[in-house]
């Protein structure tokens, strides 16, 4: 019975120092401990910034930039409304505000290494590009409203209305400075990419697109120089372009090399004017990306 007793006692002696020895380390290793569960956890729910499902989100922004690139300019013609046009529109808009969201979430590299605790990566993205993406994702909002509620005023004048939405649609150029995210996009093909080759082909593929975008810009910037005297006698109502329809307006402008104050026009024999300060800025804006882009091609063909 004493032996039992005795045995009792020690076992609950052996078991208080347990605890107490347990106790004492977790209070040495608490902090570590903690720090590393909750690296755990940020973890469980953070995106990897090489991820699968990153890739090709990176993808999908660098397609939605591209529609931008290519649709936010042809506000200088007198595009009709389209239904399908609005709802892509607002799909791109939702995108965006999803892509705000996920980067609170996703990842990033810092010298190398992967930092994947979720307050340094809101942190990471409030110091670098949360202002910018927010500013944009509320100038979209704006002109978005104000576009649908300008189009549904009975009461403002044919011509006032067209002119002032032409003017607040070209306001959208403000979203192709979501070009800089073009990176992104490029960056997740290249890592799809396992070839010296491969990676050449693709960069000589995306220099020839950025041309081909470079020259789309320069025939709308060359007819909005029209808006320069748009209420007197313009290069596009001397042409006989003011009339026709959007796609031979647009035609008509790219296949014009080289914009010139006096040119001729395709189907006819008059001479084309405009504002020297207009042609100045368009030669200059365009020409000098150009050459470059040209010379880009050039050194990847070469090495191909």
């Amino acid at each position: 019975m004493r032996s039992r007793r005795a045995a009792s006692g020690g076992g609950h002696a052996h078991h208080a120092n347990s605890s107490q020895l347990s106790g004492s380390l977790g209070h040495i290793m608490g902090p570590e401990d903690s720090d590393a569960a909750a690296t755990h956890q940020d973890r469980t729910y953070l995106l990897h910034p090489s991820g699968t499902f990153r890739t090709f989100w990176n993808m999908a922004v660098a397609l939605f930039v591209l529609y931008d690139l290519l649709v936010i300019p042809l506000a200088a013609f007198d595009m009709p409304r389209s239904t399908v046009l609005q709802a892509v529109d607002l799909t791109i808009q939702g995108f965006w505000n999803i892509d705000f969201v996920l980067t609170f979430v996703t990842g990033y590299y810092d010298g190398g290494q992967l930092i994947m605790t979720l307050c340094n990566v809101a942190r990471h993205y409030a110091r670098t590009w949360m202002i910018f993406d927010l500013g944009l994702i509320s100038m979209d909002w704006t002109f978005f409203f104000v576009d649908y509620v300008m189009y549904n005023d009975d009461d403002a004048s044919a011509t006032e209305w067209s002119r002032t939405l032409r003017m607040l649609r070209l306001m959208r150029l403000v979203r192709i400075a979501r070009a800089i995210k073009l990176r992104r996009g490029f960056a997740a093909v290249q890592e799809l990419l396992h070839s010296q080759a491969a990676s050449l082909y693709l960069s000589f593929f995306v220099s020839l697109g950025q041309l081909l975008v470079l020259n789309h810009w320069m025939a709308c910037a060359w007819f909005g120089v029209s808006w320069l005297n748009a209420d007197g006698e313009n290069w596009v109502a001397a042409s006989g372009l003011k009339h026709r329809d959007v796609l031979y307006q647009y035609l008509s402008c790219i296949l014009w090399p080289e914009p010139r104050g006096n040119k001729r026009n395709l189907s006819g024999g008059l001479r084309l004017r405009c504002p020297w300060h207009g042609q100045v800025f368009v030669c200059l804006a365009f020409r000098g990306p150009k050459r470059e882009l040209l010379k880009r091609i050039g050194t990847c063909l070469v090495g191909c």
